[in-house]
Protein backbone atom coordinates (compact mmCIF):
# COMPACT_ATOMS: atom_id res chain seq x y z
CA UNK A 1 0.00 0.00 0.00
CA UNK A 2 1.31 3.80 -1.16
CA UNK A 3 0.07 6.18 1.31
CA UNK A 4 -0.85 9.67 0.82
CA UNK A 5 0.09 11.48 3.64
CA UNK A 6 -1.61 14.77 2.71
CA UNK A 7 -4.63 13.57 2.43
CA UNK A 8 -7.38 13.12 4.63
CA UNK A 9 -7.42 9.24 6.21
CA UNK A 10 -10.60 7.87 5.33
CA UNK A 11 -9.06 8.57 1.57
CA UNK A 12 -5.02 7.68 2.41
CA UNK A 13 -4.63 4.31 0.97
CA UNK A 14 -4.62 2.89 -2.34
CA UNK A 15 -4.86 -0.61 -2.63
CA UNK A 16 -1.80 -2.19 -4.97
CA UNK A 17 -3.80 -5.26 -5.19
CA UNK A 18 -6.65 -3.27 -6.83
CA UNK A 19 -4.45 -1.35 -9.04
CA UNK A 20 -3.19 -4.52 -10.34
CA UNK A 21 -6.86 -5.83 -11.40
CA UNK A 22 -7.45 -2.81 -13.17
CA UNK A 23 -7.98 -4.05 -16.90
CA UNK A 24 -10.31 -2.00 -18.17
CA UNK A 25 -10.59 1.39 -18.82
CA UNK A 26 -13.90 2.56 -16.90
CA UNK A 27 -11.97 1.13 -13.91
CA UNK A 28 -9.10 2.64 -14.19
CA UNK A 29 -11.12 5.95 -15.08
CA UNK A 30 -13.19 5.58 -12.15
CA UNK A 31 -10.28 5.17 -10.11
CA UNK A 32 -8.24 8.05 -11.15
CA UNK A 33 -11.32 10.36 -10.47
CA UNK A 34 -11.77 9.31 -7.06
CA UNK A 35 -8.29 10.07 -6.46
CA UNK A 36 -8.40 13.36 -7.97
CA UNK A 37 -11.42 14.04 -6.31
CA UNK A 38 -9.93 13.55 -3.02
CA UNK A 39 -7.23 15.69 -3.85
CA UNK A 40 -9.81 18.66 -4.62
CA UNK A 41 -11.64 18.26 -1.63
CA UNK A 42 -8.22 18.60 0.95
CA UNK A 43 -6.77 21.32 -1.41
CA UNK A 44 -10.54 23.09 -0.74
CA UNK A 45 -10.27 22.34 3.06
CA UNK A 46 -6.87 23.60 2.90
CA UNK A 47 -7.84 26.85 1.35
CA UNK A 48 -11.18 27.78 3.90
CA UNK A 49 -9.02 26.69 6.64
CA UNK A 50 -6.90 29.82 5.25
CA UNK A 51 -9.83 31.57 4.90
CA UNK A 52 -11.05 30.99 8.13
CA UNK A 53 -7.66 31.52 9.91
CA UNK A 54 -7.08 35.09 8.12
CA UNK A 55 -10.94 36.58 9.22
CA UNK A 56 -9.66 35.32 12.62
CA UNK A 57 -6.23 37.38 12.38
CA UNK A 58 -7.72 40.50 11.18
CA UNK A 59 -10.76 40.45 13.75
CA UNK A 60 -7.56 40.00 16.48
CA UNK A 61 -5.70 43.04 14.71
CA UNK A 62 -8.91 45.29 14.65
CA UNK A 63 -10.41 43.92 18.62
CA UNK A 64 -6.79 43.82 20.21
CA UNK A 65 -8.50 45.99 22.81
CA UNK A 66 -11.16 44.44 23.68
CA UNK A 67 -11.26 41.04 25.39
CA UNK A 68 -10.77 38.12 23.56
CA UNK A 69 -10.83 34.62 23.96
CA UNK A 70 -10.49 31.26 22.17
CA UNK A 71 -13.67 30.66 23.11
CA UNK A 72 -15.13 33.76 21.69
CA UNK A 73 -12.94 33.25 18.76
CA UNK A 74 -14.45 29.67 17.99
CA UNK A 75 -18.27 31.14 18.80
CA UNK A 76 -17.65 34.23 16.35
CA UNK A 77 -16.48 32.14 13.16
CA UNK A 78 -17.91 28.88 13.71
CA UNK A 79 -14.47 26.97 14.47
CA UNK A 80 -13.55 24.10 16.80
CA UNK A 81 -11.40 25.76 19.39
CA UNK A 82 -9.12 22.70 19.00
CA UNK A 83 -8.78 22.95 15.51
CA UNK A 84 -8.01 27.17 16.12
CA UNK A 85 -5.49 26.43 17.98
CA UNK A 86 -3.93 23.97 15.18
CA UNK A 87 -4.38 26.20 12.41
CA UNK A 88 -2.34 28.83 14.26
CA UNK A 89 0.33 26.53 15.32
CA UNK A 90 0.54 25.02 11.78
CA UNK A 91 0.34 28.13 9.69
CA UNK A 92 1.38 31.06 11.64
CA UNK A 93 4.10 28.76 13.90
CA UNK A 94 2.85 30.49 16.93
CA UNK A 95 0.15 29.91 19.42
CA UNK A 96 -3.44 32.19 19.39
CA UNK A 97 -2.29 33.47 22.85
CA UNK A 98 1.67 34.15 21.58
CA UNK A 99 -0.26 35.83 18.39
CA UNK A 100 -2.62 37.84 20.42
CA UNK A 101 -0.21 38.87 22.84
CA UNK A 102 2.09 40.13 19.96
CA UNK A 103 -0.43 42.27 18.39
CA UNK A 104 -1.00 43.93 21.61
CA UNK A 105 2.39 44.49 22.73
CA UNK A 106 3.11 46.00 19.54
CA UNK A 107 0.43 48.50 20.02
CA UNK A 108 1.77 49.12 23.81
CA UNK A 109 4.99 49.93 22.14
CA UNK A 110 3.37 52.18 19.93
CA UNK A 111 1.44 53.93 23.01
CA UNK A 112 4.94 54.17 24.87
CA UNK A 113 7.25 55.48 22.87
CA UNK A 114 4.18 58.37 22.08
CA UNK A 115 2.46 59.27 24.67
CA UNK A 116 3.09 60.03 28.60
CA UNK A 117 0.10 57.01 29.68
CA UNK A 118 0.53 54.92 33.04
CA UNK A 119 1.36 51.27 32.68
CA UNK A 120 -2.43 50.93 33.96
CA UNK A 121 -3.82 52.83 31.57
CA UNK A 122 -1.57 51.78 28.37
CA UNK A 123 -2.11 47.96 29.35
CA UNK A 124 -6.25 48.80 29.55
CA UNK A 125 -6.17 50.19 26.38
CA UNK A 126 -3.90 47.35 24.87
CA UNK A 127 -6.47 44.68 25.78
CA UNK A 128 -4.51 43.52 29.30
CA UNK A 129 -6.91 43.25 32.30
CA UNK A 130 -3.96 43.18 34.65
CA UNK A 131 -1.34 45.41 34.77
CA UNK A 132 1.15 42.91 35.61
CA UNK A 133 0.55 40.29 33.39
CA UNK A 134 1.07 43.47 30.53
CA UNK A 135 4.52 44.51 32.24
CA UNK A 136 5.72 40.45 32.43
CA UNK A 137 4.04 39.95 28.76
CA UNK A 138 6.06 43.02 27.80
CA UNK A 139 9.34 42.18 29.11
CA UNK A 140 9.05 38.53 27.54
CA UNK A 141 8.06 39.39 24.00
CA UNK A 142 10.90 42.48 23.88
CA UNK A 143 13.45 41.10 26.02
CA UNK A 144 13.17 44.73 28.38
CA UNK A 145 11.24 45.97 30.76
CA UNK A 146 8.94 49.60 30.03
CA UNK A 147 11.09 51.54 31.55
CA UNK A 148 13.87 50.44 29.61
CA UNK A 149 11.77 51.00 26.45
CA UNK A 150 10.73 54.34 27.26
CA UNK A 151 14.22 55.45 27.69
CA UNK A 152 15.06 53.67 24.35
Amino acid sequence: NATFLSLPAENAVIDRGMLEGMDNCDIVRDYVLFVVDSAMRYVKGLKDSDAALRRVVEYIDNHYASPITLTLLSETFHINPSYLCKLFRERMDKSFVYYLNEVRISHAKKLLAGSRLSVDEIAERTGFNNANYFVRVFKKTTGMTIGEYRKK
